[in-house]
């Protein structure tokens, strides 16, 4: 009995003794390591606070980019690579490039992994940089996306374009989605048109009811004299005659919405002051078979043609879009794709 319990305490010293080993050899290489690790802490301690500077550093970044979203993601951009870059060189320092390679074969599966099951997170986040860079808005603008979405610009994040509908509702719409979309930017061009149509009788002189509208627009508080309002003759009606107005609007100096509706106001009511005569919708049976004219016929007394709708009419090109466009392009950077001698 006494020699099996001996050769128990035998075989149990010839197992834990190895193991005790073991660990006296780990204690001995940590105590030897403990100068480098505290290193590689102190290491990583200094590139975590040069990446905090970094990201709240905003100097150098204002000469990259005037966008305030660009140079945010760049600042961020930056300070993760500090930060990874700091602990490459802690690890390099304890020779741990085994677990280097471990840790960027990690983050490339796991880049892979992340790629897939946030790709329209990484979609929107890319199309916030190109947007940023790009620029075709600007905080207030007011913007039509898709031939659907309208309202003005409150902000572009890194993941959506937020707008304040008309009716005052938030409107978000992914940055991946707006990147992709036709956008119409009523804001970037200060000069907007507006224009509205008029019936008049058959009988009104056409010259008279041009010129009694141009000036009661040019008296509407908000329409450019220069560019200048101007109408068309639109379309000869069964009982009118359609007249079509247009007039400018500096939307920095007026709101377009009211000026078109003052205009509208103030063109009726000058028409009324000219006894400028609205179409009456009518239709008149006639069974008499008699050789006089239509105008005696149906009541309408002749008027004689005046000179001046016998006069011709300026037809010639407007050139005022043309103008506004050169201006532009004259402040305008980027290449035109379009003009001669373009790659």
């Amino acid at each position: 009995m006494f020699f099996k319990s001996s050769q128990a305490i035998t075989w149990t010293e010839e197992l834990i003794a190895p193991a005790m080993e073991r660990v006296e050899e780990r204690i001995g290489d940590f105590v030897t390591m403990l100068p480098l690790i505290v290193l590689a802490i102190a290491i990583m301690g200094v590139f975590a606070v040069a990446a905090r500077f970094i990201s709240n550093w905003q100097t150098p970044f204002r000469w990259l980019s005037k966008s305030a979203l660009v140079r945010g993601i760049l600042q961020q951009m930056v300070a993760t690579a500090i930060g990874v870059l700091g602990i490459l060189v802690a690890l390099e320092l304890l020779q741990a490039t085994a677990l280097v390679g471990a840790v960027l074969g990690a983050a490339g599966l796991l880049g892979v992994a992340l790629g897939f099951a946030f790709r329209d997170v990484a979609e929107n986040y890319l199309s916030s940089i190109l947007l940023g860079l790009r620029r075709p808005f600007a905080a207030n603008d007011h913007v039509l996306i898709n031939n659907e979405h309208e309202g003005k610009v409150m902000r572009l994040t890194t993941r959506e374009t937020v707008l304040m509908t008309l009716e005052g509702n938030h409107l978000r719409l992914p940055n991946a989605m707006v990147y992709k979309a036709v956008i119409l930017n009523y804001t970037r061009n200060p000069l907007r048109l507006f224009q509205f149509e008029v019936g008049v009788d058959t009988a009104s002189d056409l010259v008279n009811v041009q010129t009694v509208g141009i000036e009661a627009l040019l008296a509407t508080p908000g329409v450019s004299s220069d560019p200048r309002p101007f109408s068309r003759v639109e379309k000869l009606g069964d009982w009118s005659v359609v007249v079509r107005f247009f007039a400018w609007v500096d939307q920095q100096l007026a709101d377009w919405y009211k000026v078109r509706s003052e205009g509208l106001r103030r063109v009726k009511v000058a028409f009324d002051d000219a006894d400028v005569m609205m179409p009456i919708p009518m239709q008149q049976i006639d069974f008499r078979r008699l050789q006089m004219p239509r105008s005696v016929a149906e009541g309408v007394p002749e008027s004689p043609r005046k000179d001046s709708e016998a006069q011709a009419h300026d037809v010639g090109r407007d050139f005022v879009l043309e103008k506004q466009m050169a201006n532009d392009q004259a402040v305008d950077a980027e290449p035109n794709l379009l003009a001669e001698g373009a790659p």
